[in-house]
């Protein structure tokens, strides 16, 4: 495996250890789950959905700075934006609240989303799959999971860009026989997003919408 790879898996195993030994639930999402699902890419990006709670922020902060550039400001400003994504009607919903740290070693990015209280992110913690790698265990997304993410990226984004297509194309080449079909369905017409689903199990890339100078991009993993 190229070494940047496993440079990057390491550091994706060191940091789930520090949410692990906090007890907070995550899952790998993104790229590094990707390389876990046999579609190598390089990234110096690690994704984790993290139920991180008021109680943790201090002793996370603690722990992760040993390695990484923290501080305890970003992560507690990550869960105020998490609370109000629903109850404020003046937050700006472009952007999934999250936080991000550098690892000073290596370089690596540490990007954390924090649940929205969506029942689907409930969902994808409770599904997740370990990966024991030489580097350390991994709890990554489901390889269903993924593809929605994917699914929904394009979605918010009204496109698939040109490495989300490719992400979903290889998953679905290399897994297809093992696919949950039914649980791809029902959790796509819960997300809304069916069509872009269908788009990926067929391997037709669906075109850009009409163009729209208002439009924004929502970062998500």
């Amino acid at each position: 495996m190229d070494r940047e790879i496993q440079t990057t898996l390491r550091v994706a195993a060191a940091a789930v250890r520090i949410f692990d030994d906090l007890g907070i639930p995550l899952v790998v999402v993104g790229s590094v789950a990707g390389i876990v699902h046999q579609h190598t890419r390089r990234t110096h990006d690690i994704d984790l959905l993290a139920d991180v709670q008021p109680a943790h922020v201090r002793r996370l902060a603690q722990a992760l700075a040993l390695e990484w550039d923290v501080q305890d400001e970003v992560i507690q400003e990550a869960l105020d934006k998490a609370q109000r994504f629903h109850s404020d009607p003046d937050f700006d919903r472009r952007w999934r609240p999250s936080f991000n740290v550098g690892h000073r070693a290596t370089g690596r990015r540490l990007d954390v989303f924090i649940p929205i209280g969506d029942r689907y992110e409930r969902v994808q913690l409770q599904r997740r799959i370990r990966a024991d790698l030489p580097s350390g265990p991994l709890w990554v997304v489901s390889i269903e999971d993924a593809l929605l993410a994917k699914a929904q990226w394009a979605h918010i984004n009204g496109e698939f860009s040109p490495h989300q297509w490719e992400d979903a194309q290889a998953l679905v080449r290399l897994h297809r026989s093992v696919l949950n079909l039914r649980y791809l369905h029902t959790w796509a017409e819960h997300l809304g997003v069916e069509d872009l689903l269908d788009a990926i199990l067929r391997g037709e890339r669906p075109g850009p919408p009409p163009a729209d100078d208002d439009a924004e991009q929502l970062r998500m993993f």
